[in-house]
């Protein structure tokens, strides 16, 4: 199925299941059919500032919004969207404010598009911050309900605050303190020391490691 756009005139491809779309050649929104008060849209209740301050501040993060459809069967949503996502398996997005799906309230590339379209049912779409690590070396996308701010389970259902991205300054504390522990219970062995004492030492110079590592950082 092809339109034309309504401000250049260019032939659009579009699918069925397609509300509105945007030309690639002048940037236009063109409403394809109202979907009226059968599909919903839920309006985000985090700020993109609040769901950056989750992630420690030294991480390079990027986030995007996306609203992801679901299907009101009976008054639980269901996932409606065609690709899976292993984050929201399961997971039951809460509820919160909505407004009637419309062109002007939501721009086309931040929608997830749907399976096919909807019948009888109620659609609802729901937004999720997307965030991305820029310092992360196989890139991975985190979702952050933009409702409730919290993450979703992978395959559980269950949520909880969006997990800390790796930390460079964490992972040379860690090292310098095992280095540190490790060589003073080899010395403390060999001349003879009791186990109880090599322990001990080695955890003092673990303590000692960790905070010299974590000075050189503050002072550096």
């Amino acid at each position: 199925m092809k339109v034309r756009c309504s401000q250049c005139g260019a032939s659009l491809p579009v699918l069925e299941k397609e509300f509105y779309l945007r030309c690639p050649h002048c940037s236009a929104r063109n409403l394809l059919r109202s979907p009226g008060e059968n599909v919903l849209l839920v309006l985000p209740a985090r700020t993109l500032d609040q769901v950056r301050r989750l992630f420690p501040s030294t991480a390079e993060v990027r986030a995007s919004l996306k609203y992801y459809p679901y299907r009101d069967v009976d008054g639980r949503l269901q996932p409606f969207f065609n690709s899976p996502v292993p984050e929201l398996l399961g997971y039951v997005p809460p509820a919160g404010s909505t407004t009637i799906f419309s062109g002007d309230a939501v721009d086309p590339d931040d929608l997830v598009p749907m399976v096919e379209a909807p019948a009888s049912d109620r659609v609802v779409f729901h937004p999720f911050y997307v965030v991305r690590s820029a310092d992360q070396t196989a890139e991975k996308a985190v979702h952050v309900d933009a409702v409730s701010g919290l993450r979703p389970g992978p395959a559980s259902g269950s949520s909880g605050r969006a997990p800390s991205l790796p930390s460079s300054s964490f992972i040379r504390v860690l090292s310098m303190g095992t280095a540190f522990s490790a060589t003073t219970y080899l010395l403390a062995a060999l001349s003879g020391a009791s186990v109880p004492t090599a322990l001990g030492l080695s955890i003092l110079a673990a303590l000692a490691g960790s905070a010299l590592a974590f000075f050189m950082k503050v002072m550096g």
